[in-house]
């Protein structure tokens, strides 16, 4: 099932914010970065926060995750542009699909679209941070041709807490 990226809306962006650092608290939380709610809560503020500031907010590109066949939105995904010149990929921010439309392909379709934006763009890659626990995300990106190019420990369990993968694109 094909899905396209519809833009959101200046009015909608407050709202998206807000449910990406919910989201990004609850990950941060389960990926054990942060063990108290209090401070996830503050990574994921700013985190989220520091993109949408006035300097970075052209280089933010949110969308939809519009189902022509359901005429429905099933989620949003957030790419970033590159902010210095040379840099030569975009950045999965986040992806967030819809509990009642998840495992239907609709995160892999709208991950190809990506591909299209970043062709767009005129730039040769995609890169996106998968957390370790989510195998069944870091399954579906390694099956679309990302690799694991680095592993990073933000927590403070000594363990490796997520992954940077990327994608060249040609």
């Amino acid at each position: 099932m094909a899905v396209q990226l519809i833009p959101l809306r200046t009015d909608e962006i407050p709202d998206f914010i807000e449910r990406a650092i919910y989201e990004g608290t609850q990950t941060l939380m389960r990926s054990k970065e942060h063990e108290e709610f209090t401070a996830a809560l503050a990574a994921a503020k700013h985190n989220v926060g520091s993109c949408f500031q006035p300097a970075y907010i052209k280089k933010q590109l949110v969308y939809h995750i519009y189902v022509s066949e359901l005429k429905q939105n099933v989620g949003q995904l957030w790419l970033e542009q590159p902010y210095h010149v040379g840099q030569d990929s975009t950045f999965v921010a986040y992806i967030f699909i819809h509990e009642q439309y998840r495992r239907r392909g609709f995160a892999k379709a709208a991950l190809i679209a990506a591909e299209q934006v970043t062709i767009k763009l005129g730039l040769k890659k995609i890169e996106l941070y998968v957390f370790a626990f989510n195998t069944g995300a870091k399954d579906l990106y390694e099956k679309l041709g990302y690799y694991a190019k680095e592993a990073k420990n933000w927590g403070k369990t000594g363990t490796v807490t997520r992954f940077v993968m990327t994608k060249h694109i040609s």
